[in-house]
């Protein structure tokens, strides 16, 4: 059963509700009859954390946890300023790595690009039951996507790369591009979303 976590805030709440409006409902109609699984939207104030900036590796943990809790064997994490083309993400080839997506080299341990990355049950069991204090780095400790490149790196899980999840390059229906951080290069607007949602579709 797959979870897709869509890691948010209160502050925020408008940007699920364009994801609601594009991908994150209507796009899951046409998923796969076969297919098991959910899509929710997660604040710090649902998971008992708090719901600031600096805490989106306790929030992104506690994501890790309720996962492990509601006995999920796949986790896509992304956030509320992404378009995610589920039919694809449903398609791709998750199942064969413990933790994929766009992966950076920007610091001493790859990791996968925040906005979106798939983990595995035995990945997220990992970092649901780590002590995320003990990886504190300095400069990196309010990264969640480069805390959990550490702390599954220290368990000997190394991120697959995989261009489809993509920071630049939107989801059109000439690509294979699977999601799309829609604020790499721009300020956030709900008409981002729905820009994003029309591109994927328009023929």
């Amino acid at each position: 059963m797959i979870l897709v976590a869509i890691e948010g805030c209160e502050a925020h709440w408008d940007r699920y509700q364009a994801q609601r409006k594009t991908w994150a409902i209507e796009s899951w109609v046409s998923s796969p009859t076969d297919f098991s699984g959910d899509a929710m939207c997660f604040t710090g104030k649902m998971l008992g954390v708090p719901d600031d900036y600096v805490n989106l590796p306790a929030k992104t943990k506690a994501i890790c946890a309720f996962a492990l809790r509601h006995g999920y064997d796949y986790l896509f994490k992304c956030d509320t300023d992404t378009y995610v083309h589920l039919p694809r993400l449903l398609a791709a080839d998750f199942a064969e790595h413990d933790y994929s997506g766009f992966v950076l080299n920007t610091f001493e341990i790859p990791y996968c690009s925040g906005p979106h990355y798939w983990l595995s049950r035995k990945a997220f069991e990992i970092l649901a039951k780590a002590d995320w204090d003990a990886y504190h780095l300095k400069e990196h400790s309010t990264c969640e996507d480069v805390m959990v490149g550490c702390v599954l790196h220290a368990a000997g899980i190394f991120p697959h790369h995989d261009h489809r999840y993509s920071p630049f390059i939107p989801v059109l229906p000439s690509n294979d591009v699977i999601s799309h951080h829609l604020t790499t290069n721009h300020s956030y607007s709900a008409e981002l979303m729905h820009e994003a949602h029309k591109a994927a579709h328009d023929h």
